[in-house]
Formats: structure tokens, sequence, C-alpha cells
């Protein structure tokens, strides 16, 4: 189960095959404010894990209590939507009496780029990394959504701005996002430099 942002997923898997992964996004709801409020993304994960569950165990014709392990993404993400997701999981882990499997989804991942994160991070092995830099200010993520609303445009705002820049034929002489010999970036700079 994931419901670290604004997309609810509940995927079930027999060894290493998918037997289904279901994903509502929340996209459209979002979008009305320009990028992901929190306290809204918590809201709707309520409305939809019920629906994505069901979906899930239709779709794997599975019946409930032939699961072995329940899974969740316990970080990184935002705090109000984990929290819903391990609520969620804790409660099938109980009823269904099954373990649970509190899951960082880094530990597959070496560079995270979101709405909400930006880190470079060295793993030793699948759970042994260590944090080489991150953004000290605004994602990237972050920062092309309202970049986009300024030229407006809506969220989510990456997406568009990528389809536009491989059609552009201008340049433009933008800030860069590193200036020292850290590996930390930062993205505000950018963002003001669109807002002029």
């Amino acid at each position: 189960s994931d419901q670290n942002c604004d997309e609810t997923s509940i995927a079930i898997l027999e060894n290493k095959k998918v037997l289904s992964n279901i994903t509502v996004s929340q996209i459209l709801e979002q979008q009305k404010y320009g990028g992901v409020m929190p306290s809204l993304a918590a809201k709707l994960h309520l409305k939809n894990i019920q629906k994505v569950l069901s979906n899930a165990l239709s779709e794997a014709k599975i019946p409930p209590k032939k699961i072995d392990y329940i899974a969740y993404t316990e970080k990184p993400g935002l705090i109000i939507c984990l929290q819903i997701g391990k609520i969620v999981a804790e409660t099938l882990s109980l009823y269904l009496n099954k373990p649970l499997i509190p899951c960082n989804h880094l530990e597959v991942l070496t560079l995270i780029i979101s709405g909400g994160h930006t880190q470079i991070y060295q793993l030793n092995n699948h759970l042994e990394f260590i944090l080489l830099g991150e953004t000290l200010d605004d994602a990237i993520g972050e920062c092309l959504d309202k970049s986009a609303i300024l030229l407006g445009y809506n969220y989510p705002g990456g997406p568009i701005i990528e389809k536009l820049a491989l059609k552009g034929e201008n340049n433009y002489k933008l800030p860069f996002p590193k200036n020292d010999e850290s590996l930390d970036f930062s993205f505000s700079g950018l963002k003001s430099e669109i807002s002029r």
C-alpha cells in the first residue's frame, strides 16, 4: 500500500509477479489549488482507499485470507498521508493476522525527484543509505509546479514545462541550482527568476 502524497495505490504480488496494481490519482482535485494540499490529499485517501483495496483484490482474484504479508510506505512522504496508509495496513494486518512490513520506498532509489523531495543518496546495501545532498529550499517538482502556475498553466506543471521545452526555440539564462562544493541544491532562485 502506498499513500505517500497524492496517489492512493495498492498492489498485490505473488512472488515476483504483480497480480494487481491499482492507483487513483488526485491530480484533478489538487489542480484547483495549484499543488498538493496535504489535508485534501488525506481526505481523498480516506475516500478512495476502500475502493482501491476492493479493486486490487478483485483484479488479483484472491481472497484476503490468502495474503501472506501486508506492506506499506512508511517514508518519505507527507506525514498526514503516510499515517492513513499505516492505519489501513495495521488494520488489515490485525484483521488478517498477517505480518506487517513498513517500507521506505527510498530503498530502491538513489535519486529522489518529486514535488516534495529532491535528494541524492549513496546506497551501500538495501538497508544502509547515506544522504549526500538535498534541496535547501523548494524541491524541483514543487518549483516546476509553481513556475507553471506563474506562467498561466495548471498543476501538475512539470509535464507541461517539459512538453513546452521540447517544442521551444528560445534559450533563457536561468540561475544554476548548485553553486558550491556540496551536493545540495537550491531551486528558489529559479522560481524567483520565472516570476519576474
